[in-house]
């Protein structure tokens, strides 16, 4: 969008904002229906059609679809892989991203009701934290795997957070325990602990099982609204928790976080960091809004974390930004004095 004036590129703008979703519904479908894996090394229209039982003409409408968005390569009429879509969309992948995927075209109907809960300040589902239907809870906490992995925040975060002298590490609402898979993976002498809901680690533990994790994570069941965590821990790590939670939720949270850490250990929040306006960085700013369809919570501000942080007897925190593209989140580490 570099030629046209201000005013067209403007509109142009505009108008490709509002058609983005019909491209990511090419994506949810594409994935829904296992396309990747039928193009496999390459296929016909038809041959992928046949392998997956749909329509032929409408089957070849998405995957030309696809390829003009890149997702795939078109020579001569046989479809192929790309790249990206090799490394992320093959279900096969150790980075594959269908979970996420797959979550996100779930979340497509709260989306439709966005002005109802604009209108009414209420989320336009129980905000459970998906715990009441198991497969909802399943799809919630894979898909958040899959992301993690995917991108590398697992790997980023336990290669370069500061763990000397850290002994033992708390996961709170760890959900499916990636970071602290990869954290004692880089780690072996790290002890690391998990605290979350019932739901949620009857999934986490066929995850550490399927890794082969089992013996290296401890699991403990708990409510962190109404039930005290466990104790005497280096490290209390909240990844992508305190967005789902209100501002009283989030302040007593952290009480009971610093409540967990010896003297000298550290919060370590990681998510969105806002900026004072509350509009940097934009992807928080539009994430806000799938919290008030979900949650009662947002995207918090520095200045937030801080308060809440040094009303719960903590130091101010240091913000370590996490290398964006591909991130967008950045950690907060704040130490109890002692």
């Amino acid at each position: 969008m570099t030629g046209g004036t201000a005013d067209e590129r403007g509109f142009a703008r505009l108008e490709n904002l509002s058609g983005a979703f019909a491209a990511s519904r090419v994506l949810h479908a594409a994935v829904k229906l296992d396309l990747f894996a039928a193009v496999g090394n390459g296929a016909t229209a038809g041959q992928v059609a046949a392998a997956r039982r749909l329509d032929a003409r409408a089957c070849e409408l998405l995957l030309n679809a696809m390829a003009a968005l890149e997702l795939l390569e078109k020579r001569d009429g046989r479809f192929a892989l790309t790249a990206a879509s090799r490394r992320w969309l093959l279900p096969d992948s150790p980075r594959h991203l269908g979970g996420m995927v797959e979550f996100e075209a779930a979340s497509w109907p709260l989306w439709e009701r966005l002005e109802e809960a604009v209108r009414g300040g209420q989320p336009v589902r129980t905000p459970d934290m998906y715990q009441n239907d198991p497969a909802e809870a399943r799809r919630f906490i894979l898909a958040m795997h899959s992301l993690v992995r995917a991108r590398g925040d697992d790997r980023w975060v336990a290669e370069n957070l500061p763990l000397e002298g850290a002994c033992r590490l708390l996961d709170v609402g760890s959900g499916p325990a990636t970071y602290p898979m990869a954290m004692a993976r880089a780690h072996p002498g790290l002890e690391c602990q998990v605290f979350d809901l019932p739901a949620t680690l009857s999934i986490t533990r066929e995850v550490l099982a399927a890794e082969g994790m089992s013996e290296r994570i401890a699991l403990h069941t708990g409510d962190y609204h109404t039930d005290p965590l466990p104790d005497g821990f280096d490290l209390v790590f909240l990844s992508n928790v305190l967005h789902g939670e209100d501002a009283d939720a989030c302040q007593a949270l952290l009480h009971r976080c610093a409540a967990a850490l010896k003297p000298g250990g550290r919060v370590v929040i990681k998510d969105h960091i806002m900026d004072r306006e509350l509009v940097r960085p934009t992807g928080g700013a539009v994430f806000s809004l799938m919290m008030l369809l979900t949650t009662r919570g947002r995207d918090y501000g520095r200045h937030e974390y801080a308060a809440w942080l040094q009303a719960a007897g903590m130091e101010a925190p240091t913000e370590m930004a996490l290398p964006s593209p591909p991130f967008s989140s950045s950690l907060l580490i704040s130490r109890k004095p002692g």
